[in-house]
């Protein structure tokens, strides 16, 4: 009987085990296939689009089942994108303050700072958003990263129509 029980709890734990990899799998691999569909198209907001709702489904569950898990940064940060370029703004701008709040250290800080400023720009909240882009170039060692805050800057500061400093930060 007790032989029994070992090999039941080892083989709960190798299921357990691998039902929680198979979740964060899956996620991920939704996640890519909504990713290539939308650069596909060529659209950065694509509302609707199906692998993104899967990809927040399976990463949710890792992070209601599996709180502890090595992969929680990385599910806070896929379900942030899925949200955001679904243009749930809001959705999105919680699960990156969560992200940079709990995981600071995380290597999707810096990009959900990014992205965070991004939610802000959709949402119109140009005050926000600019402190956030200005932070990446003042914080960040990624090149591309911080040329992409230098342009978002750049796309504020034509929304709020003064273009003379837009094309010359543009031009930055």
């Amino acid at each position: 009987m007790e032989r029994f029980s070992i090999v039941s709890l080892a083989a709960l734990i190798l299921v357990t085990g691998c039902v929680y990899y198979n979740t964060y799998y899956l996620a991920k691999k939704y996640f890519k296939e909504a990713e290539s569909t939308r650069k596909k198209s060529g659209m950065e907001i694509q509302k609707g689009g199906k692998n993104y709702q899967k990809a927040i489904e399976k990463a949710s569950k890792v992070l209601k089942f599996h709180p502890d898990s090595k992969y929680v940064d990385d599910a806070l940060f896929m379900i942030g994108r899925s949200f955001y370029h679904q243009g749930e703004f809001s959705k999105a701008e919680t699960k990156f303050r969560e992200l940079i709040a709990t995981y600071p250290k995380s290597e999707y800080a810096e990009e959900s700072i990014f992205f965070l400023g991004k939610t802000y720009f959709w949402q119109e909240d140009y005050i926000s958003a600019k402190e956030v882009f200005e932070k990446i170039d003042s914080i960040s060692n990624n090149k591309e990263l911080r040329s992409e805050a230098m342009f978002m800057l750049g796309e504020i500061l034509y929304a709020q129509k003064e273009y003379d400093h837009a094309v010359s930060v543009f031009q930055d």
